[in-house]
């Protein structure tokens, strides 16, 4: 869709950046770091992060810290 596109254009990298960074170093909740990378609601944050990551932020969070100990999912 083409608003789709133009959200990715628009959306800073550095934000998502800052998201994965929170993700993976934090256990911050997805809403709380939503807010905090300046989205208005996590349903949005969630939205763009799978079209970028293609996983949500959970899911995300959760392959990267089981990579992490050696673990498979």
């Amino acid at each position: 869709c083409a608003l789709g596109s133009f959200i990715l254009m628009v959306v800073p990298q550095r934000r998502f950046e800052h998201a994965v960074a929170l993700l993976v170093s934090t256990d911050k909740k997805a809403y709380e770091i939503a807010d905090e990378v300046g989205f208005s609601d996590v349903r949005s944050f969630t939205e763009v992060f799978a079209r970028l990551y293609g996983e949500t932020p959970g899911g995300y969070r959760k392959r990267i810290r089981s990579a992490d100990m050696g673990q498979d999912i």
